[in-house]
């Protein structure tokens, strides 16, 4: 009797486990596509500010205007009256700037005498007398800086006079001014004293030089994150802008190079720097305001969403009401595939077991922060084979089911991100003189797409940039 159970163990064995197996479907995972979104460059604008200290220019003009400006003896003005005339610097020349102009200040003093010489008749004595006379005045010139289309800068000033004291006397019972006399001859002075400002101005600050600094730093590519990837932005600059100047003070004048340039993100390894070209046509147009836009392609681990997922749906039983039949999820993982997903689910139900694949569209709620999946539906093989074996899955309450449960949360990992390119945008170093500063105002996940392990969101950052300058 003991054999005879003995014989029969391994036949009952055998049935029960044809039994509680059930049927292995044969199904195969799709292909992956490798096509992920497409990060376009977005545009931006940004100041470049370059001050300008004047004391330089000043000492300029004090070491090379010579102190004596004009000088002429026996001038006639008429009626037997002629004059010296001694016109020399007094002081110290003052460039300043206010209203965005630069302005000179030349203090004259003029030294003269009037002699008057003349007979009252052929054999009267000669009546000479003389008077010296002295005035002060102080030149004035204002000029106004442009560029022109080839970064040239161009001036444009204007002078004028400020009398102190009128170079007037009482001479042999007239009163007798000079002011007109001085003017028309301090006017001679002028070009040359323009021609200077000008001449210095332009040797001094070489804008076009400066800028073509920067366009080539622009060009280099710059490293704002490091993890979980490697992330590069590169400046694709398209036109440069001249505002018109401002003045800080008395002495610093502000010159604004406006930069507009698209602004492309690079993911992985460091890449090449561009060739600069040339400088673009610059324009003289009013300054704009400092802003920035990136789009910025966030990598988030698919291990993270997978963890959760399992956590959320292995080893859960869901019943079909109409059919009331039992399907056990034993496993699931999510694989990026492009634009959509593939949710492989390990399955187990009476009479069938293995896995099945479901492709679903992700999205990305903005009001809770979620990754969600929508419009699950089986892919084609998978469809066939349950078509023949199972076609009672074939129904949405299955799909929906596993959609509800696929929800995982980026809040902490946006946030995290949010913190990471604050830190490292607020200070970007552009050069040893110069660093970009930006200051993020909007980070809004634009799109979603996906490769095996990683799933990547757009996210558009924009806000305001500072350019600081050493």
């Amino acid at each position: 009797m003991k054999n005879k159970y003995i014989r029969l163990f391994p036949v009952i064995l055998f049935v029960g486990v044809i039994v509680s197996c059930g049927t292995p479907l044969k199904t195969e995972r799709p292909e992956i596509s490798h096509e992920l979104f497409e990060v376009p460059a977005a545009e931006s604008y940004m100041n470049v500010p370059i001050q300008v200290n004047l004391s330089n220019l000043s000492f300029d003009a004090n070491s090379n205007i010579p102190k004596q400006l004009y000088k002429q003896d026996s001038i006639d003005i008429g009626s037997n009256v002629k004059i010296d005339l001694d016109i020399k610097r007094r002081g110290t020349i003052s460039i300043t700037t206010s209203n965005g102009k630069i302005n000179t200040s030349i203090p004259i003093h003029v030294h003269g005498k009037a002699s008057f010489s003349a007979k009252a008749c052929g054999i009267c004595p000669r009546i000479e007398h003389s008077q010296p006379f002295d005035a002060d005045l102080t030149i004035i010139t204002s000029t106004k800086l442009a560029i022109d289309n080839d970064w040239n800068i161009k001036t444009q000033t204007s002078a004028d006079f400020i009398v102190d004291k009128a170079p007037c006397i009482n001479f042999i019972g007239m009163s007798i001014c000079f002011e007109s006399l001085t003017r028309e001859n301090l006017k001679k002075l002028l070009p040359q004293i323009n021609t200077f400002v000008d001449e210095k101005i332009n040797k001094t600050y070489n804008l076009k030089a400066e800028a073509e600094r920067y366009w080539e730093q622009f060009t280099k590519p710059m490293q704002i994150l490091n993890s979980p990837v490697n992330i590069w932005i590169v400046f694709q600059p398209t036109e440069f802008n001249f505002a018109p100047p401002v003045s800080i003070d008395y002495n610093n004048i502000l010159l604004t190079l406006g930069l507009k340039s698209k602004i492309k993100t690079i993911v992985g390894d460091k890449p090449e720097t561009m060739d600069p070209g040339t400088l673009p046509v610059i324009h003289n147009v009013p300054a704009k305001d400092n802003h920035f836009e990136i789009n910025l392609p966030v990598a988030i681990d698919l291990k993270e969403v997978n963890k959760v997922t399992k956590q959320e749906i292995s080893g859960k039983t869901f019943t079909i009401p109409s059919l009331k039949r039992d399907v056990k999820i034993r496993d699931i993982d999510i694989i990026g595939s492009g634009k959509t997903v593939i949710i492989r689910t390990n399955i187990e139900s009476k009479k069938i077991k293995g896995d099945v694949y479901i492709l679903a569209d992700p999205l990305f709620d903005d009001s809770t922060r979620c990754i969600k999946v929508e419009n699950l539906r089986f892919d084609a093989k998978t469809n066939n084979v349950l078509a023949n074996k199972a076609d009672w899955l074939l129904n949405s309450f299955f799909t929906k089911s596993i959609q509800k449960k696929i929800v995982f949360n980026l809040g902490k990992n946006i946030d995290n991100m949010r913190t990471q390119l604050e830190k490292s945008v607020s200070a970007l170093p552009f050069n040893n003189r110069v660093t970009l500063m930006a200051n993020i105002q909007n980070f809004t996940v634009h799109e979603i797409s996906f490769d095996p392990g990683y799933a990547f969101l757009n996210i558009k950052v924009s806000g305001g940039l500072a350019v600081n300058i050493k």
